[in-house]
């Protein structure tokens, strides 16, 4: 059996995360050859003979690894190397163009002028799941829930499974949140495989405390109104941080800082309200 695996990539530059996917496939396989692809379409940072060279120098001392420079077809490759397997590692980050980019924003899309425009699929789709949300909040299972939820001592009293229901609650809305990320990342053009659900759920925490929500009682209207306003806020600060310092990612801290000021505020004063 071939215990050698093919793996090929830009490589502009070598980065940790390369890395890692190679120290990880050394486990599994007896040799690995690092395969530098040349795109003559795309301006590299670095010349594939010096991104060959640092890579080699950085296993020099590791015979297992061999790194060859190549500008064919990944199989043909293979082929001639006489390997059958490839190692890949999984992007952070991947472009939806292909796939579902914009296909809620472009659907039933009102254009308003030649850089404006009305996502009217958005809207109807958003809207839709308030409703759908709105409906089972008035449900037998919806107000069990609700009861389980604000007053678990009474809820038990009168029969109520409340952990059963806390489990019904958590699953229905993970299937929310993850609803709620392939919308975002419909309308931006990526989507992050790992830090989706942990830079989201900052944001729509941010988003349903601003509109009047609190740590113990949300409705859809606070979702509505708090995503306007979060959004706006939005919308007037970062332009604004960029243009006082355009070149740096002072955008992205006066964001992180308006999500987390905002839960902080409304944590205190809850804290308050206890006290």
């Amino acid at each position: 059996m071939n215990r050698t695996a093919l793996f090929p990539g830009s490589f502009d530059p070598f980065t940790l995360g390369h890395k890692i996917v190679v120290d990880q496939g050394l486990e599994l396989f007896e040799r690995i050859v690092i395969a530098v692809g040349v795109n003559t379409e795309k301006r590299g940072l670095l010349t594939p003979e010096n991104r060959a060279r640092l890579i080699r120098d950085l296993y020099r001392n590791d015979s297992r690894i061999e790194v060859v420079i190549y500008n064919e077809l990944t199989g043909k490759v293979c082929r001639q190397l006489g390997i059958d397997t490839i190692l890949r590692g999984l992007r952070n980050t991947v472009a939806l163009d292909k796939f579902f980019y914009h296909i809620l924003n472009d659907f039933l899309n009102i254009k308003v002028s030649e850089s404006a425009s009305i996502p009217g699929g958005l809207i109807l789709f958003v809207l839709l799941l308030c409703t759908l949300v709105a409906i089972f909040q008035r449900s037998h299972m919806g107000v069990i829930m609700k009861t389980a939820g604000s007053n678990p001592r009474y809820a038990r009293a009168i029969g109520i499974n409340v952990n059963k229901m806390r489990c019904v609650g958590m699953m229905l809305s993970s299937a929310l949140a993850a609803i709620g990320i392939q919308v975002y990342a419909q309308s931006y053009g990526f989507m992050e495989y790992y830090e989706a659900p942990l830079k989201l759920a900052f944001t729509a925490a941010a988003a349903v405390l601003i509109g009047g929500a609190s740590n113990k009682k949300a409705s859809v209207a606070n979702v509505l109104i708090g995503t306007i306003l979060f959004q706006g806020l939005l919308t007037i600060a970062l332009p604004v941080a960029n243009k006082i310092l355009p070149d740096s990612s002072l955008s992205e801290i006066v964001r992180i800082v308006i999500s987390n000021g905002i839960i902080l505020y409304a944590l205190t004063k809850a804290g308050e309200k206890n006290g």
